[in-house]
C-alpha cells in the first residue's frame, strides 16, 4: 500500500470512528471494555485495509471486524466470572445498528437527550450516569444507591423507555413535525 493509500485511510477510519465506537460500547457494555475492544477493532481494521473492496460500506465492514473482535474476546471471557453477549446476540445488533439511520446518535438527538437527561430527578440521573457513563454492573449500581438488582433492572428500562420518549419528542417538536 502507497503512502497516498495509507493517508487516504486514516481520515476515512476517522470518519467511521464515532459510529464504529458507539456500536462496540453497545455491545461491551462497560466503557473501559468499550475502549480496549474499540482499539483492537480498529487495529483489525488497518491490518486488513487491504481486503476492504471501495463499493462496500465502511461502517458495516468495519463492524463486521467488531463482531469477529467481540466473539474472540468473548470466547476468552467465558472463562472469568464475566458475562459475555453470544455470537447471535452480537450479530442481531449490528443487524438492527445498519437499520439505524446514519448519524443516529449525533447531532439534534445528542441534544434532545441531553436536555432530557437535565429533566430528571437526581437520583435517577446518578443511576444512568452510573450505569451507562461509568459502566458499572446493573448490581453494583444497585447496591450503590440501596435497591436490589431487580428493582433497578426495572428502574433503568423504565428510565430509557422515558428517555427514548423524551428524546422523540423533542426532535419532533424541533423538526415541526408531528406523528
Amino acid at each position: 500500500m502507497s503512502r497516498t493509500e495509507t493517508d487516504d485511510w486514516v481520515p476515512r477510519l476517522e470518519s467511521e470512528a464515532d459510529q464504529l465506537y458507539a456500536f462496540v460500547r453497545m455491545v461491551a457494555g462497560a466503557r473501559e471494555a468499550a475502549e480496549d475492544l474499540f482499539q483492537e477493532t480498529c487495529y483489525e481494521a488497518w491490518r486488513a485495509r487491504r481486503k476492504f473492496r471501495e463499493n462496500e460500506d465502511l461502517g458495516s465492514w468495519l463492524r463486521g471486524i467488531a463482531r469477529h473482535v467481540c466473539r474472540r474476546r468473548g470466547r476468552l471471557a467465558r472463562r472469568s466470572a464475566s458475562a459475555p453477549l453470544s455470537p447471535e446476540v452480537i450479530d442481531r445488533l449490528e443487524d438492527t445498528w445498519s437499520k439505524l439511520p446514519p448519524r443516529q446518535f449525533e447531532g439534534e438527538r445528542l441534544a434532545a437527550l441531553r436536555s432530557c437527561l437535565g429533566e430528571l430527578n437526581e437520583n435517577h440521573r446518578q443511576w444512568i450516569v452510573l450505569r451507562y457513563e461509568q459502566g458499572l454492573a446493573i448490581a453494583e449500581v444497585a447496591g450503590r444507591l440501596g435497591r436490589s438488582e431487580s428493582a433497578g433492572k426495572m428502574l433503568l428500562g423504565r428510565l430509557r423507555s422515558r428517555l427514548a420518549e423524551c428524546v422523540e419528542r423533542k426532535t419532533t417538536e424541533s423538526s415541526g413535525t408531528r406523528r
